[in-house]
Formats: C-alpha cells, structure tokens, sequence
C-alpha cells in the first residue's frame, strides 16, 4: 500500500493542540462568545422595552391633557377655577364637609381604583358642584380620566340616540369607561325621572358599580328619601353604597346682582 503514513507519537510526547482554519483554538471561545451574545441580546431586549414603556406613558400623557382639556370645555371656566382652598367655609357644617372632602382628595387614587364615590346632597347653590370641581382637579393630578356631564346633557344624548344601536352603545361607553364620572344634578326639575331616562341610568350607575369604577354626583335634593323618590331606589342604593355621602344643607351662595 502506498499513501501518507499515520504519525506516531511516542509515549512520552504531547500531542499537538487543535488547530482551527485561523489557527490554534481556544477552549473557552464558545462558551464566551454565547455570553457576550447573551448579554448583548439582553441589553437590546431591555433597550426595547424601556422606548415602548417610554412610547406609552407619551401617548398616556397625551391622552391625559385632551380629556383635562375637554372636561373643562365641558364644565366651564367658572368651575375650573373652584379649589378646596378657596371654597369658603364658615359654619362648623360647611367646614366639617370641606374636611371630609378634604380627606377624600388626599387618597384620591386609592379611592377611585376602589371605586369610592361621592354623594353631595343639598339645595342649590350650596356649593356641591364646586366641591365636586375640587376632586376633579385632584383626580387630574392623579393621571384619572374623568366624565363629566349635567342631568339635562346625559339625557338629552340619550334621546338623539335613540334607534341607533351602535350610536347609543358609544355613547353609554363614554359614561361607564373612564376612571371617575361626575354627574351634577340629574333632578335639575325637581321632578321623578321618566322611565326612560331612569333605565338609561340605571345601566351606567349598575355598570359602573359592578366593575368598581368611581361615580361622583350632586344632587339637589334635600335628603336621601327624596332621591329616592325622584331618580329611584335601585339607582341611589347603589350610588351611596361605599361612598362618601355628605349632606349641604345651608344657604346658598348664589346672591342676586341687588344685593
């Protein structure tokens, strides 16, 4: 047989190392190339999450100064104005609510994930809706999304919607998403709701209710049992339940321009 003859290495000699088409090879090269390709893949994975998370609170920032804008829109400049600070408070009943409220609007983002709400009761011009105006503040402050609308406005939308399904489901939506709705005085006549309006009601409250979602609302009336007569049982039961329910019953005020 003719050929290369296998080397033959004696008993007391070394054999060579391996060798690799660049040279000698390490031992340890695989294991610290996966390392290092480890580690870097790590640092763009986190690098990736800390932009979306970056994206995200953007968009959320976003989202948060339209619905501060709209909510203003809505309410008016008068009530944008309205504080705890300069609500004025100068009987021992006025000054007993400011600090319950007060109390409220310091834990506001614990209140409103648990779905604490507020029931202010009284005559008109006590200052519900100012007081109500302060929490909103607060919840802005907090990064909450707020509805707010009056009796006359969350019925009269209902009553535009009418047979449009699609319509009326977005429009129940705006009402029982967002973190707090505030809903000043849906007995503004002083009379009971009619059967329609109460059932459209009755759908948010009940919703919001059963997903722990914070209801605020004012009422002009002069205690529970009138409430309950004039918006229903079912629908006030479930507004006080858990809430901070305060009674305003002091004088107005609002003053005519002749006095």
């Amino acid at each position: 047989m003719t050929g290369e003859q296998p080397k033959v290495v004696a008993a007391d000699q070394t054999p060579p190392p391996p060798t690799t088409p660049t040279g000698p090879a390490r031992p340890c090269e695989g294991p610290i190339r996966h390392r290092q390709y480890t580690a870097a893949n790590a640092e763009l994975i986190e690098a990736g999450k800390a932009r979306r998370a970056e994206v995200e609170a953007q968009k959320r920032a976003r989202e948060l100064a339209e619905n501060a804008r709209v909510l203003w829109a809505a309410r008016g400049k008068r009530y944008e104005r309205c504080t705890l600070d300069n609500f004025v408070a100068g009987s021992p009943d006025q000054q007993k609510v400011v600090r319950r409220v007060r109390v409220y609007a310091e834990h506001i983002e614990r209140n409103i994930n648990r779905g604490v709400g507020v029931v202010l009761i009284g005559p008109p011009g006590t200052g519900k809706d100012h007081l109500m105006a302060a929490l909103m503040h607060a919840a802005l402050a907090a990064g909450k999304t707020i509805k707010w609308a009056s009796g006359p406005q969350l019925f009269a939308g209902f009553r535009d919607d009418i047979g449009a399904d699609t319509e009326e489901r977005r429009a129940l939506a705006q009402y029982t998403k967002p973190d707090v709705f505030a809903l000043a005085d849906p007995t503004w006549e002083q009379s009971r709701l009619e059967r329609f309006q109460r059932a459209k009601l009755m759908e948010i409250i009940d919703g919001r209710y059963n997903h722990l979602r914070a209801t605020w609302v004012t009422l002009n009336v002069k205690d529970r049992d009138q409430a309950n007569n004039l918006i229903g049982g079912a629908i006030v039961d479930r507004l006080v339940d858990g809430a901070l329910s305060l009674e305003c019953n002091w004088p107005s005020y609002r003053k005519s321009a002749s006095t």
